[in-house]
């Protein structure tokens, strides 16, 4: 399937002026969902939030751009890794994004729009699992 990318562009733009509920609602749902995972995140989650919003930011800047994306999320999948991150966690955070973004959408959200942002994270997944792949390989023992 071909990546949406007008109809991700200008869902986001609509988003935009409501990044601070939509990262307070995605944090909310994801920990009501899976509290387990509370204690992978800070206490104070105000940097979290603006650091959620910045990587959907960049993920729509980019998505004509994938040199851009697979450098920048290569590197934050790495990152992770010092989180705890594990692979079995990424869907939990997809499911709660698609949530979260069709509250945030209201109105405009449709099927084509959940469509696309879902293939939008699986690829963002995909680019993350390539680096970590490259990663642990670089790293075995």
């Amino acid at each position: 399937m071909v990546l949406n990318i007008d109809l991700l562009e200008r869902n986001f733009a609509s988003i935009v002026p409501k990044a601070s509920e939509l990262t307070t609602v995605f944090y909310t749902h994801l920990f009501k969902n899976h509290p387990e995972l509370r204690p992978m995140f800070p206490t104070e989650m105000a940097v979290q939030k603006k650091k959620l919003g910045a990587s959907l930011a960049l993920v729509v800047a980019n998505l004509r751009n994938p040199k851009v994306l697979t450098a920048s999320l290569g590197e934050l999948g790495i990152r992770h890794i010092d989180y705890n991150v594990k692979r079995e966690h990424y869907p939990i955070i997809g499911k709660n994004l698609l949530v979260t973004l069709a509250e945030i959408s209201g109105d405009q959200w449709t099927e084509e729009l959940e469509e696309a942002w879902a293939q939008a994270y699986e690829d963002v997944v995909k680019i993350i699992f390539s680096a970590l792949d490259n990663y642990e390989k670089r790293h075995a023992a």
